[in-house]
This record gives structure tokens, C-alpha cells and sequence, in this order.
């Protein structure tokens, strides 16, 4: 059966506000609303102190709270089906002592959990991050065996180019094309594989667009390295390394969530 709900206007001394409010909430009776709520706020508005600034207030410590909760759930210890969860006097509700000691726990695990999303975002922003570090470190494995700082593109006079090109793609053909359009160019197999070829392609710049056209007509691609600097086998041990001390902090304030929690 569903009872029909009255409403009521509670009017008093802004002194006896709290006290009332807390008998309220303990008999559980009634659910408080603000004064602006109501349908006629207007005549009574001169005589009123909604509190909208209080409850706002309010909403940003309640929502970091929610944050914080959030950063340690994971981590919580969950009893058996039919273990006894922890009740609290109502009257901890108002203890000033215990709501300090709780904000300090809450701004701890916020802090804690800020710092993780900023390991998170910086491992992102440096291309770090496992699943893209493992394409990163994949492309450059079959290239470790290179002797030759990935930053290096050329010389005044000489164009450096990285090729990879399919299983599929004759090499002996593309050297002889290459050997008839100019005899200042030269290739060099970094590895081979039975899926990928990976090439080094060193010609004179005069060169070039000769090499540039007789490259359209086979399957090879140019790897982008972006920014990166080094040996390939440097940077593959930069990147491990890299992640490798990420994912220690990582788990170092993890074990402070787990505590927190």
C-alpha cells in the first residue's frame, strides 16, 4: 500500500538549527528539503538563510570523499556473506575530532591516487605505456643488431633512409633496380624474417629522387622513430628501464591504497 506523504514547514531560530536538524535525521521521519524548496519561497525569502554557499561547500568535500572511496574500493577487504559490518553511533556523525581525522585520510589517498594518474599520464605522453611500449619495443627489436644512432638521418651529403619492407618483396630485384638507376646508393639488411625485411638505404643526395622512384614500385614502408635517440638496443633498454621503475612506484602507492583502505 502506498501512503500518502504530507509535507510540513518547519520555521525557527537560525540558533536552534542544528540541533534540530540532528533530532530530525535520528527520528528518520522526514526528509529535509531547503527552504528554497518550497512553493512559496518568495513571501517568506526576507526571513530565511538558505545556505547555498554551506551547501556548496558541503558538495566539494563530499565529493572528494567519493574520489577517495573510489581510489581504495578496489582494495577493500570484504567479509564472508554473513559478516558483521561495522555500525556507528549517530552521534559520530557530529564528532568535529573524527571528521578532521577522516579529511586528512581522504586528502592522503587523493593525493596518493593523483600521483598515480600523473605516472600513468606522463608513461602515456612518453609512448611508454606496456601495450604501447610492447609495439614500440616490437618495432625496434628486429632492428637492435644496428650499430647506428637513431637520431642520425644523414649528412650534408649523404640521405640515410629506414625501410622495412614484406616477406614477399624480391630483395636482389629491388637492389639491381636501384644499382641501374645509380651507382651512389647502397643497401644494407639490418634482419630479415620469414614476415619482415629491415633495410638501411644510404645514397648521395643528388641521388635521391632517383632512389625515391624506384622505391614506388615495391612494398616498403619508412618506420617512424619520432624523437627517439640512441642505438636501438639503447633505446630498448631506455624503455624497459623506463618502465620498469614507473611500474615499482606504481606499485609503491598502491600498498599505500591497501593500507588506507
Amino acid at each position: 500500500m502506498i501512503l500518502n506523504m504530507q509535507k510540513l514547514t518547519l520555521i525557527g531560530f537560525l540558533a536552534d538549527k542544528e540541533s534540530i536538524l540532528r533530532d530530525l535525521m535520528r527520528k528518520k521521519c522526514v526528509q529535509i528539503e531547503g527552504a528554497e524548496s518550497i512553493r512559496d519561497y518568495d513571501s517568506i525569502s526576507s526571513i530565511t538563510v538558505p545556505g547555498v554557499c554551506q551547501t556548496y561547500e558541503l558538495e566539494q568535500e563530499l565529493t572528494k570523499f567519493n574520489a577517495a572511496i573510489r581510489a581504495v574500493s578496489p582494495y577493500e577487504q570484504k567479509g564472508g556473506l554473513f559478516a558483521k559490518k561495522e555500525r556507528a553511533e549517530f552521534s559520530s556523525m557530529f564528532d568535529q575530532s573524527l571528521f578532521a581525522e577522516s579529511c586528512q585520510l581522504r586528502d592522503e589517498i587523493n593525493e596518493v591516487s593523483r600521483q598515480i594518474n600523473e605516472i600513468y599520464k606522463i608513461i602515456k605522453e612518453r609512448s611508454i605505456l606496456k601495450n604501447v611500449q610492447a609495439k614500440a619495443e616490437c618495432s625496434l627489436e628486429p632492428w637492435a643488431g644496428l650499430d647506428l644512432d637513431l637520431g642520425v638521418t644523414g649528412t650534408r651529403s649523404t640521405a640515410l633512409m629506414y625501410l622495412t619492407a614484406g616477406a614477399d618483396v624480391d630483395l636482389n630485384e629491388l637492389q639491381k633496380q636501384l644499382e641501374e638507376a645509380t651507382s651512389l646508393c647502397m643497401v644494407h639488411t639490418v634482419s630479415s624474417s620469414s614476415e619482415l625485411n629491415c633495410l638501411l638505404l644510404i645514397c648521395h643526395r643528388s641521388a635521391q629522387p632517383q632512389v625515391l622512384d624506384v622505391l614506388k614500385g615495391f612494398n616498403t614502408n619508412r618506420p617512424d622513430f619520432g624523437q627517439l635517440n640512441g642505438t636501438p638496443a639503447e633505446t630498448i633498454s631506455l624503455l624497459k628501464g623506463r618502465i620498469e621503475s614507473s611500474t615499482k612506484e606504481i606499485e609503491r602507492l598502491t600498498e599505500q591504497l591497501k593500507v588506507a583502505a
